[in-house]
Protein backbone atom coordinates (compact mmCIF):
# COMPACT_ATOMS: atom_id res chain seq x y z
CA UNK A 1 0.00 0.00 0.00
CA UNK A 2 2.68 2.65 0.98
CA UNK A 3 4.59 1.60 -2.50
CA UNK A 4 1.32 2.23 -4.11
CA UNK A 5 1.16 5.68 -2.71
CA UNK A 6 4.81 6.70 -3.05
CA UNK A 7 4.42 5.74 -6.96
CA UNK A 8 1.28 7.25 -7.05
CA UNK A 9 1.84 10.76 -4.72
CA UNK A 10 1.83 13.70 -7.30
CA UNK A 11 -1.61 12.58 -9.36
CA UNK A 12 -3.17 11.88 -5.46
CA UNK A 13 -2.15 15.30 -4.65
CA UNK A 14 -3.21 16.94 -7.72
CA UNK A 15 -6.68 15.22 -7.16
CA UNK A 16 -6.58 16.05 -3.85
CA UNK A 17 -6.27 20.25 -4.54
CA UNK A 18 -8.06 19.84 -7.60
CA UNK A 19 -11.25 18.64 -5.45
CA UNK A 20 -10.43 20.44 -2.46
CA UNK A 21 -10.40 24.04 -4.38
CA UNK A 22 -13.57 23.24 -6.37
CA UNK A 23 -15.66 21.82 -3.11
CA UNK A 24 -14.32 25.71 -1.49
CA UNK A 25 -17.96 27.88 -1.37
CA UNK A 26 -19.35 25.02 -3.46
CA UNK A 27 -22.60 26.78 -3.03
CA UNK A 28 -21.71 30.10 -3.49
CA UNK A 29 -23.33 31.01 -6.79
CA UNK A 30 -27.48 30.72 -6.98
CA UNK A 31 -28.90 28.07 -9.04
CA UNK A 32 -29.57 28.82 -12.87
CA UNK A 33 -32.63 27.68 -14.73
CA UNK A 34 -31.46 24.54 -16.38
CA UNK A 35 -30.04 23.56 -12.81
CA UNK A 36 -33.35 23.75 -10.52
CA UNK A 37 -34.97 21.82 -13.94
CA UNK A 38 -32.45 19.06 -13.28
CA UNK A 39 -33.49 18.60 -9.90
CA UNK A 40 -36.82 18.42 -9.86
CA UNK A 41 -36.45 15.82 -12.61
CA UNK A 42 -33.95 13.69 -10.58
CA UNK A 43 -36.95 14.14 -7.74
CA UNK A 44 -39.80 13.58 -9.80
CA UNK A 45 -37.26 10.42 -10.90
CA UNK A 46 -36.62 9.14 -7.55
CA UNK A 47 -40.49 9.63 -6.02
CA UNK A 48 -42.11 8.72 -8.79
CA UNK A 49 -39.72 6.75 -11.01
CA UNK A 50 -41.19 9.06 -13.88
CA UNK A 51 -40.10 12.71 -15.07
CA UNK A 52 -42.34 15.57 -14.42
CA UNK A 53 -44.20 15.21 -17.39
CA UNK A 54 -45.39 11.61 -16.43
CA UNK A 55 -42.89 9.30 -18.95
CA UNK A 56 -41.65 6.69 -17.01
CA UNK A 57 -38.09 6.06 -16.97
CA UNK A 58 -37.68 8.00 -20.20
CA UNK A 59 -34.75 7.48 -22.08
CA UNK A 60 -34.98 11.20 -23.05
CA UNK A 61 -37.08 13.41 -20.48
CA UNK A 62 -39.44 16.28 -21.40
CA UNK A 63 -38.67 19.96 -19.51
CA UNK A 64 -41.02 22.49 -19.81
CA UNK A 65 -39.17 24.35 -22.68
CA UNK A 66 -37.27 21.69 -24.13
CA UNK A 67 -35.88 17.50 -24.18
CA UNK A 68 -32.64 17.12 -22.84
CA UNK A 69 -30.64 13.79 -22.87
CA UNK A 70 -31.02 11.69 -19.58
CA UNK A 71 -28.01 10.49 -17.91
CA UNK A 72 -26.59 13.42 -15.89
CA UNK A 73 -30.22 13.76 -14.36
CA UNK A 74 -30.15 10.10 -13.39
CA UNK A 75 -26.65 10.69 -11.97
CA UNK A 76 -28.46 13.31 -9.57
CA UNK A 77 -30.84 11.06 -8.61
CA UNK A 78 -28.85 8.98 -5.94
CA UNK A 79 -26.84 12.23 -5.09
CA UNK A 80 -30.96 13.53 -4.07
CA UNK A 81 -31.72 10.55 -2.16
CA UNK A 82 -28.43 11.22 0.03
CA UNK A 83 -27.84 15.10 0.48
CA UNK A 84 -31.88 15.71 -0.53
CA UNK A 85 -32.96 18.28 -2.77
CA UNK A 86 -30.46 20.88 -2.95
CA UNK A 87 -28.18 22.70 -4.67
CA UNK A 88 -25.28 20.75 -3.29
CA UNK A 89 -26.60 17.26 -4.35
CA UNK A 90 -27.26 18.58 -7.88
CA UNK A 91 -23.83 19.82 -8.17
CA UNK A 92 -21.71 17.38 -6.68
CA UNK A 93 -21.77 14.38 -9.38
CA UNK A 94 -20.67 17.35 -11.95
CA UNK A 95 -18.14 17.54 -9.49
CA UNK A 96 -16.93 13.64 -9.04
CA UNK A 97 -16.78 13.31 -13.12
CA UNK A 98 -14.64 16.59 -13.36
CA UNK A 99 -12.25 14.60 -10.59
CA UNK A 100 -12.81 11.58 -12.66
CA UNK A 101 -11.84 13.42 -15.84
CA UNK A 102 -8.37 14.40 -14.05
CA UNK A 103 -7.58 10.69 -12.92
CA UNK A 104 -8.59 9.27 -16.50
CA UNK A 105 -6.55 12.36 -18.50
CA UNK A 106 -3.55 11.43 -16.60
CA UNK A 107 -3.88 7.69 -17.18
CA UNK A 108 -5.19 8.23 -21.29
CA UNK A 109 -1.85 10.04 -21.73
CA UNK A 110 0.36 7.67 -19.53
CA UNK A 111 -0.75 4.84 -21.38
CA UNK A 112 -0.34 6.64 -25.11
CA UNK A 113 3.26 8.18 -24.54
CA UNK A 114 4.35 6.01 -21.56
CA UNK A 115 5.19 9.33 -19.92
CA UNK A 116 4.67 9.88 -16.48
CA UNK A 117 5.53 13.32 -16.22
CA UNK A 118 3.64 14.63 -19.44
CA UNK A 119 0.59 12.56 -17.66
CA UNK A 120 0.99 14.24 -14.36
CA UNK A 121 1.64 18.17 -16.42
CA UNK A 122 -1.74 16.69 -18.91
CA UNK A 123 -3.76 16.41 -15.33
CA UNK A 124 -2.34 19.60 -13.84
CA UNK A 125 -3.15 21.61 -17.02
CA UNK A 126 -6.61 20.06 -17.43
CA UNK A 127 -7.32 21.08 -13.51
CA UNK A 128 -6.28 24.46 -13.58
CA UNK A 129 -8.49 25.09 -16.94
CA UNK A 130 -10.82 27.83 -16.10
CA UNK A 131 -13.85 26.21 -18.15
CA UNK A 132 -12.96 22.64 -16.45
CA UNK A 133 -12.86 24.41 -12.67
CA UNK A 134 -16.22 26.46 -14.13
CA UNK A 135 -18.48 23.59 -15.47
CA UNK A 136 -17.32 21.27 -12.23
CA UNK A 137 -18.69 23.69 -9.76
CA UNK A 138 -22.45 23.36 -11.55
CA UNK A 139 -24.84 20.65 -12.56
CA UNK A 140 -24.48 20.58 -16.38
CA UNK A 141 -24.03 17.68 -18.57
CA UNK A 142 -20.38 18.91 -19.37
CA UNK A 143 -18.57 17.40 -17.00
CA UNK A 144 -20.24 13.90 -17.32
CA UNK A 145 -19.54 13.94 -21.14
CA UNK A 146 -16.09 14.99 -20.71
CA UNK A 147 -15.37 12.14 -18.26
CA UNK A 148 -16.85 9.94 -20.93
CA UNK A 149 -15.01 10.65 -23.77
CA UNK A 150 -11.82 10.87 -21.52
CA UNK A 151 -12.19 7.40 -20.28
CA UNK A 152 -13.94 5.41 -23.01
CA UNK A 153 -10.12 6.54 -25.04
CA UNK A 154 -8.89 5.47 -22.20
CA UNK A 155 -9.76 1.80 -22.36
CA UNK A 156 -9.56 1.75 -26.46
CA UNK A 157 -6.25 2.43 -26.18
CA UNK A 158 -6.10 0.20 -23.02
CA UNK A 159 -7.44 -2.48 -25.11
CA UNK A 160 -4.96 -1.75 -28.11
CA UNK A 161 -1.40 -1.97 -25.90
CA UNK A 162 -3.10 -4.96 -23.87
CA UNK A 163 -5.25 -7.00 -25.90
CA UNK A 164 -7.73 -7.84 -23.04
CA UNK A 165 -11.62 -7.94 -24.54
CA UNK A 166 -12.92 -6.91 -22.00
CA UNK A 167 -11.08 -3.35 -22.25
CA UNK A 168 -12.94 -2.92 -25.90
CA UNK A 169 -16.26 -4.07 -24.40
CA UNK A 170 -15.93 -0.97 -21.31
CA UNK A 171 -14.82 1.61 -23.87
CA UNK A 172 -17.78 0.82 -26.24
CA UNK A 173 -20.35 1.30 -23.64
CA UNK A 174 -18.85 4.68 -22.40
CA UNK A 175 -18.96 6.10 -25.95
CA UNK A 176 -22.64 4.56 -26.17
CA UNK A 177 -23.39 6.47 -22.93
CA UNK A 178 -21.55 10.11 -24.40
CA UNK A 179 -25.21 9.94 -26.44
CA UNK A 180 -27.47 9.95 -23.38
CA UNK A 181 -25.36 13.07 -21.82
CA UNK A 182 -25.18 15.73 -24.47
CA UNK A 183 -26.38 16.71 -27.76
CA UNK A 184 -22.95 17.59 -29.06
CA UNK A 185 -21.87 13.87 -28.14
CA UNK A 186 -23.88 13.10 -31.16
CA UNK A 187 -22.03 14.63 -33.90
CA UNK A 188 -18.35 14.56 -31.95
CA UNK A 189 -18.23 11.00 -30.57
CA UNK A 190 -18.91 9.25 -34.72
CA UNK A 191 -16.58 11.17 -35.67
CA UNK A 192 -14.03 10.69 -32.99
CA UNK A 193 -14.93 7.01 -33.24
CA UNK A 194 -14.13 6.91 -36.79
CA UNK A 195 -10.86 8.88 -36.44
CA UNK A 196 -9.55 6.62 -33.57
CA UNK A 197 -10.60 3.30 -35.94
CA UNK A 198 -8.79 4.17 -38.98
CA UNK A 199 -5.47 5.03 -37.24
CA UNK A 200 -5.14 1.79 -35.40
CA UNK A 201 -6.49 -0.04 -37.87
CA UNK A 202 -3.62 -1.92 -38.64
CA UNK A 203 -3.40 -2.77 -34.56
CA UNK A 204 -7.65 -3.69 -35.08
CA UNK A 205 -7.35 -5.88 -37.85
CA UNK A 206 -5.06 -8.25 -35.67
CA UNK A 207 -6.85 -7.97 -32.74
CA UNK A 208 -10.54 -8.16 -33.98
CA UNK A 209 -11.30 -10.66 -36.38
CA UNK A 210 -13.99 -9.51 -38.35
CA UNK A 211 -16.94 -11.61 -36.84
CA UNK A 212 -15.87 -9.66 -33.24
CA UNK A 213 -15.68 -7.08 -35.06
CA UNK A 214 -19.11 -7.10 -36.32
CA UNK A 215 -20.15 -8.25 -32.85
CA UNK A 216 -18.83 -5.17 -30.95
CA UNK A 217 -20.45 -2.87 -33.58
CA UNK A 218 -23.52 -4.74 -33.23
CA UNK A 219 -23.32 -4.09 -29.58
CA UNK A 220 -22.81 -0.51 -30.25
CA UNK A 221 -25.31 0.09 -32.46
CA UNK A 222 -28.11 -1.89 -29.58
CA UNK A 223 -26.60 0.14 -26.95
CA UNK A 224 -27.08 3.54 -28.92
CA UNK A 225 -30.57 2.80 -30.69
CA UNK A 226 -33.07 3.62 -27.83
CA UNK A 227 -31.50 7.49 -28.46
CA UNK A 228 -30.92 7.27 -32.35
CA UNK A 229 -35.00 6.48 -32.31
CA UNK A 230 -35.29 9.44 -30.35
CA UNK A 231 -33.12 11.79 -31.98
CA UNK A 232 -34.96 10.75 -35.52
CA UNK A 233 -38.84 10.82 -34.33
CA UNK A 234 -39.04 11.23 -30.18
CA UNK A 235 -38.66 13.51 -27.92
CA UNK A 236 -35.08 14.20 -28.97
CA UNK A 237 -35.86 14.89 -32.61
CA UNK A 238 -37.62 18.55 -30.63
CA UNK A 239 -34.39 19.27 -29.31
CA UNK A 240 -32.92 18.87 -32.66
CA UNK A 241 -35.72 21.21 -34.35
CA UNK A 242 -35.23 23.74 -31.86
CA UNK A 243 -31.25 24.10 -32.47
CA UNK A 244 -31.38 23.47 -36.25
CA UNK A 245 -30.63 26.19 -38.45
CA UNK A 246 -33.16 25.17 -40.89
CA UNK A 247 -35.75 25.43 -38.36
CA UNK A 248 -34.75 28.76 -36.92
CA UNK A 249 -37.78 31.66 -37.87
CA UNK A 250 -34.66 33.71 -37.99
CA UNK A 251 -32.60 32.62 -40.55
CA UNK A 252 -33.10 33.44 -43.65
CA UNK A 253 -31.44 32.42 -47.26
CA UNK A 254 -31.26 35.10 -50.17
Amino acid sequence: MKTLIKNNFLIILVIILSFSIRLYRFNSLSLFSDEIDVGYQAYSLLTTGKDYKGNFLPFYLDSFTESRAPLYIYSVVPSVAIFGLNGFALRFPSLIFAILSIYFLYLLVKETTNNKNLAIISAIILSLTPWHYHYSRTAFEVSLLLFLIISATYFFYKFIHTSKFYFSILSIILFALTFYTYNTANIFVPLFSIFLLITNAKTLKNLLPIKKFLSLSLFALILIFPIISNILSGSASNRFNLISIFSDPKAEFN
